[in-house]
């Protein structure tokens, strides 16, 4: 299972040797279809994305979530409305540090995704090759 990690950034405050976590800017994506868990996940601290598709099964399915959400810890999980009631996804209720948004199917699509994602320039250096990118093919924006 490819797993995405971002270990929280700790930092020594001043005058004491506590420590106290600076605030995360992790954002999550679930989507389940054929017996896959796609995820991904963006850092908007450091600009990365990084993405899964796991085999899943049902019974598999809550602790997989937990997992995910524990080590992850987002401060926005988007999941699709139909999955969240077709597989009785309850685990990813919004807690005081999470928001679970629910969005429908049709977000999720590869060709929007990609447009997305492009439209962000997630991954590049975009400040170095600023351009229109509607006059870039999508073969090129993904290599």
């Amino acid at each position: 299972m490819d797993q995405a990690v971002w270990p929280t950034t700790m930092r020594a405050t001043q005058g004491d040797n506590d420590l106290d976590e600076e605030p995360h800017e992790v954002f999550m994506a679930l989507f389940i279809e054929k017996g896959k868990l796609g995820v991904a996940v963006y850092d908007a601290m450091s600009t990365k994305l990084k993405t899964a598709q796991i085999p899943i099964t049902t019974s598999d399915l809550a602790l997989t979530l937990q997992m995910l959400k524990t080590q992850m810890e987002p401060r926005a999980i988007v999941v699709s409305h139909r999955n969240f009631a077709k597989f009785d996804m309850d685990i990813l209720m919004s807690d005081e540090h999470t928001e679970v948004c629910h969005r429908k199917p049709s977000d999720f699509g590869y060709a929007k995704a990609c447009k997305s994602i492009a439209s962000l320039r997630i991954g590049t250096d975009w400040e170095h090759y600023w351009r229109d990118l509607s006059e870039t093919t999508e073969h090129d924006l993904f290599l």
